[in-house]
């Protein structure tokens, strides 16, 4: 109870450091499949639009943006060692994926912490994981017919994301692992907090 709790409490207090408040609806996301939770979230005063009052709900957030997000809601504070060589001290992006890092829930890829990157779904669905400590579970089969797609790192993770009801398909009971997380997608796996 005191950590589902302290997530909530968290969570109301995000701000979306990317986004610009906005005082009024928004004018892209009327009739738009995510528009009741991204009028939640609106209400809620947790999210913005952009200064030309549009949302922007199907545009890619990039690794950058997403561990903003994460380590704004969180209020993280401890940095890591920076051992990424595309992770320059000068940019804005920099602290926020150390701060992720530190955290436990962002982890570098091959070539680096590609904070310029598009978040996909399957990275998505592991970072969310791990910061709202849910386990992966010990079985790989996710439901989703395109689960062979799933990398085997993330494929217990978007199972566990997926039997807390955070996360569901595209349609046709796809996952769509590889595609990039839009903004409707990322507000939309928050709102069963909001619901909470």
């Amino acid at each position: 109870m005191k950590k589902k709790l302290t997530v909530i409490l968290v969570v109301l207090s995000m701000v979306m450091s990317l986004l610009v408040p906005s005082a009024m609806a928004f004018s892209d996301t009327k009739g738009h499949w995510a528009e009741q939770a991204i009028t939640r979230w609106e209400n809620a005063g947790v999210i913005g639009g952009y200064e030309d009052g549009q949302f922007r709900p199907d545009q890619a957030l990039t690794r950058g943006e997403l561990a903003a997000m994460i380590s704004t809601i969180f209020h993280l504070s401890q940095t890591a060692a920076n051992r990424y060589p595309d992770l320059p001290s000068g940019e804005w992006y920099t602290p926020y994926m150390l701060r992720c890092v530190a955290a436990g829930f962002l982890a570098g890829t091959d070539t680096g912490a590609e904070p310029l990157a598009m978040v996909t779904r399957e990275q998505a669905a592991v970072i969310f994981a791990r910061a709202f400590m849910i386990p992966e579970e010990t079985s790989s089969d996710t439901g989703f017919f395109d689960q062979w797609q799933i990398s085997d790192w993330a494929r217990p993770f978007v199972r566990a994301m997926k039997n807390q009801k955070m996360i569901a398909g595209i349609g046709g009971n796809l996952y769509a692992p590889k595609q990039p997380l839009t903004r409707a997608q990322a507000v939309t796996i928050m709102l069963p907090l909001l619901s909470t």
